[in-house]
């Protein structure tokens, strides 16, 4: 056993007294165990490089492993009976050689202490707001990392992806400055005190960010402002996931956005947009933004009492453009209630819903282009030339639609699985 350097041990009790035979174990690893007199046995283990410790129960958490100089990866996860873990202080910040820390359960542990961690290159932490608040911290510089405020934890995403999740916080975000150069999702959910995500969080515009999930962020107006000529030239350009919900003041993805600035926000590469619950929003999309998202594929806009139009046009007598969005499938607008008119180039659409959507102005809207469809509460629902655009339709769901007489005519749903009227 002498030889012995990797140990698993997982639902087992027992002293492990033992330990001093295992000269040589390098990693160990335990996952919902119970070790009794777990502190005396650190002694014997001074070659350990890897501890994790999941869901196992210790007398504490000891001071003998400031002596382990070799160790280099810690996990503590729901370790000892109480609530919150009790990390002796000044332990973390001894622990030299260590390359990643991942204390996934609520601690006392000193976000300062990490400042002497030379080599950490991997984090997972669970905070509190006032842990968080601490003055004059700033996270290093991390390959990875797994940071959440006041707000759940899920390990497994956490290992391989950059994220950062923030709730329930008004103090500034200065402390996450090296994580927002290169954080690939990024939630924040009741943040006050933020008018915008890029230039005010993300001053060298997140271009690594693939999901943005915000909520109830009662300041938030924009996803982006380039009013000032001191932004980024390029913003957003890998992201792929977008979730924005209940948000009281937001107006829009950008603000001070025109077709001479179409380079600096198209959002190329967005595939899922998700809107709800956004009462001041009047536009989804300005007309440069819709131009170029050649890569959605699933958009969905539900109880916004203010919204117009999908994507925007200046004036009311101006006949809005026909947009080419080559691989949306699946459309739902639902719930809101002056919601107008929506015009789209999609042959790959497979599912469309159509509720409670209001009518304020009747213009009749033409065709602008063969193989795009117009979405609208008139007379006639659908105005289809060619008919291709619905040739892949699977679902078709309209409701509350007062103005409809026709659904469609002249052209044939082959594709159509399931209608709901």
């Amino acid at each position: 056993m002498k030889a012995l350097q990797v140990l698993y041990l997982e639902s087992v009790s027992f002293s492990p007294i033992g330990f001093h035979s295992l000269p040589n174990l390098k990693t160990l690893y335990c996952v919902d165990c119970e070790l009794e007199n777990f502190s005396l046995s650190l002694k014997n283990m001074r070659s350990l490089e890897i501890l994790a410790l999941i869901g196992t129960k210790i007398d504490e958490i000891s001071e003998e492993l400031v002596k382990f100089s070799t160790l280099k990866y810690l996990r503590l996860s729901g370790v000892g009976v109480e609530e919150e873990m009790n990390i002796p202080p000044n332990l973390v910040s001894r622990l030299t050689s260590l390359q990643e820390l991942h204390v996934v359960s609520k601690s006392n542990i000193n976000l300062l202490e990490l400042n002497s961690l030379s080599r950490l290159t991997a984090l997972s932490v669970i905070l509190s707001t006032n842990q968080i608040s601490q003055e004059y911290f700033v996270f290093p510089k991390l390959q990875r990392y797994a940071i959440v405020v006041d707000d759940c934890y899920t390990y497994l995403k956490a290992q391989t992806l950059k994220t950062v999740t923030i709730a329930n916080f008004s103090s500034s975000l200065t402390a996450f400055n090296n994580l927002f150069c290169n954080v690939k999702k990024l939630k924040l959910r009741n943040v006050s005190g933020q008018k915008n995500i890029v230039p005010s969080i993300g001053k060298t515009g997140v271009n690594e960010l693939t999901s943005l999930k915000l909520a109830s962020c009662k300041d938030m107006e924009f996803l982006i402002d380039i009013t000032s000529d001191q932004g980024p030239t390029v913003v957003f350009s890998n992201l792929v996931k977008l979730n924005i919900h209940n948000m009281v003041s937001w107006k829009g993805l950008c603000y001070g956005l025109s077709r001479s600035h179409r380079a600096i926000a198209s959002l190329t590469r967005l595939r899922v947009v998700r809107i709800g619950s956004c009462h001041q929003l009047k536009t989804i999309f300005s007309p440069c933004v819709a131009q170029s998202m050649l890569y959605i594929e699933k958009l969905f806009i539900f109880q916004c009492d203010g919204v117009e139009q999908v994507i925007g046009f200046a004036q009311e007598d101006e006949i809005p453009e026909n947009y080419y969005w080559p691989k949306l499938k699946t459309l739902r607008i639902m719930d809101c209630p002056i919601f107008s008119c929506f015009i789209v180039q999609a042959r790959l659409l497979e599912g469309l819903v159509i509720s409670n959507v209001g009518i304020i102005w009747k213009t009749y809207v033409p065709v602008l282009n063969e193989d795009c469809i117009v979405v609208e509460n008139h007379e006639e629902v659908f105005q289809v030339q060619g008919g291709y655009s619905f040739s892949r339709i699977k679902e078709l769901d309209l409701k509350n639609l007062f103005e409809v007489r026709i659904i469609w005519n002249d052209f044939v749903l082959s594709a159509l699985r399931v209608l709901t009227i």
